[in-house]
Formats: structure tokens, C-alpha cells, sequence
């Protein structure tokens, strides 16, 4: 609705290119209640995953905002960290590569994802889980230090590119 507004007139479809894993969405849908303890422990592993963001980018003088991605609904950031070299990383919900929530990072070179083969084994998690160009862990149990640790194990390999 706001593109006419900016002057652009032509229709805009997203094209996913990957499965998020759950059923469309119709305009009848009704959401289910959970919890008021799965919705605290939801809250708790966004404010974890805000915290060990904010704590990387501070520490490394990196810039992006960061936000929920409104395409597959992750909490992410995506930064320069070198001349050509990007790094995206955040927390992301259950999809195809986990059943849980998880964190994971990923680089891109000139506009094209890195591979994660070669890179160092991270101290926690796992490189090219479930087909992912990039690193993944598993948020049970992750403190925020931990979660900042598998950011800047990931940073340090793509910078070796």
C-alpha cells in the first residue's frame, strides 16, 4: 500500500527461495494461544539474542540495525565486515534446518554466499547443517556469552576469505 505513495506503481511478489516449513497462512486463520511460560521463554531467547548482537557489533565497531526480518521472521542483523564482505547472523525459528530456535551466521563475498567448508569447527554448533551455507547453534541452553562466542568464531573464519 505505500509503494503508490513512493511512486512506484508495478505489483511486488517476494519469491521465497527456501521452505520456512509451515502451513500458508489464509485470511481466516486463527492463531493458538501458548503458554505464559513458552511465551516468556520466546521473549527471553529474543532479548539473549538482541544482547550477544548489540555486545558484537559494539565490540568489532560494526554497524546494521537490527531487526526482525519480516520474511522468515528472525531477529538478525546484517553488517559489512570487511572491503566486499558482509556477514548476515541472528536468531531464527524453527524451520527446516532445526526444530528449535537457533542461532546461525552466514558470509557473502561480492554479493555471493560463502561456502562453510574449510572454515575452523566452532567451539559450539556446526557449519552447513541442513544444507545452510553458514554456521548454526542450537539456542537451549546458549548463554549470551556463548551466543557471542559463536558470532565472532564465525566472523573470524570469513574474514580469512
Amino acid at each position: 500500500t505505500q509503494l503508490p505513495q513512493l511512486g512506484l506503481t508495478e505489483e511486488y511478489n517476494y519469491q521465497f527461495h527456501y521452505e520456512i516449513g509451515y502451513e500458508e497462512i489464509a485470511n481466516d486463520f486463527v492463531f493458538g494461544y501458548h503458554s505464559k511460560s513458552e511465551a516468556l521463554d520466546f521473549g527471553s531467547s529474543l532479548t539473549l539474542a538482541q544482547n550477544a548482537l548489540e555486545k558484537f557489533l559494539s565490540s568489532k565497531n560494526l554497524e546494521s540495525p537490527i531487526r526482525i526480518w519480516p520474511h522468515h521472521f528472525d531477529i538478525g542483523i546484517y553488517t559489512l565486515i570487511a572491503e566486499n564482505l558482509f556477514m548476515g547472523a541472528g536468531l531464527a525459528i524453527p524451520d527446516s534446518i532445526s526444530d528449535d530456535l537457533y542461532f546461525y551466521s552466514s558470509g557473502y563475498l561480492n554479493g555471493e554466499t560463502l561456502g562453510s567448508q574449510g572454515f575452523a569447527k566452532p567451539p559450539m554448533g556446526e557449519w552447513g547443517k541442513g544444507g545452510f551455507n553458514g554456521a548454526v547453534l542450537e539456542s537451549a541452553g546458549v548463554a549470551e556469552e556463548q551466543a557471542f562466542e559463536f558470532l565472532n568464531h564465525s566472523r573470524n573464519n570469513f574474514l580469512k576469505i
